[in-house]
């Protein structure tokens, strides 16, 4: 097996970290709490080090271009939720919600 060409960053784990960063963010606008959203924010974590660890393994990147693509993806993940106008903010305890009585 040969690689030739470009490697950094890697589009492997910039297609990845994108990915996982769009639903993550489409989870939290959700507002989605169940098992499923676990199981997409744990399944997410599994495939990027899965993809990581398999870019590098086959020495297809150094590190260097791993995490790049990695830091590529989520400028990329970011700037399209900026660009579509979507405002993702996380939940978080004492904080009151829009619509929702306090508890």
């Amino acid at each position: 097996m040969t690689s030739d060409g470009f490697s950094y960053p890697s589009a492997h784990m910039e297609g990845i970290t994108t990915m996982i960063v769009l639903i993550w963010a489409l989870v939290v606008v959700t507002r989605r709490t169940d098992a499923l959203a676990w199981g997409l924010r744990i399944g997410g974590i599994a495939l990027w080090f899965l993809v990581a660890y398999n870019r590098w393994i086959l020495r297809a990147h150094y590190l260097t271009d791993i995490i790049g693509g990695s830091l590529w993806g989520t400028f990329i993940a970011a700037a399209s939720l900026a660009m579509a106008g979507v405002h993702v903010v996380a939940p978080w305890a004492g904080r009151q919600r829009v619509g929702v009585p306090p508890v």
